[in-house]
């Protein structure tokens, strides 16, 4: 289920005038080679 209709699931339960915080975290795919360790890459992506 993704972020937004997961929240809209939920909408009566969670009630009205409430703050809702969702992450919708990426797969980090545009930014593999520059933050991640070299070793793990190769581990689990090659």
């Amino acid at each position: 289920m993704n972020t937004l209709p997961a929240v809209r699931h939920y909408e009566s339960i969670i009630g009205k005038n409430k703050i809702v915080v969702a992450i919708s975290p990426d797969m980090g795919e545009k930014y593999i080679d520059t933050i991640y360790n070299d070793d793990w890459v190769n581990k689990f992506y090659n």
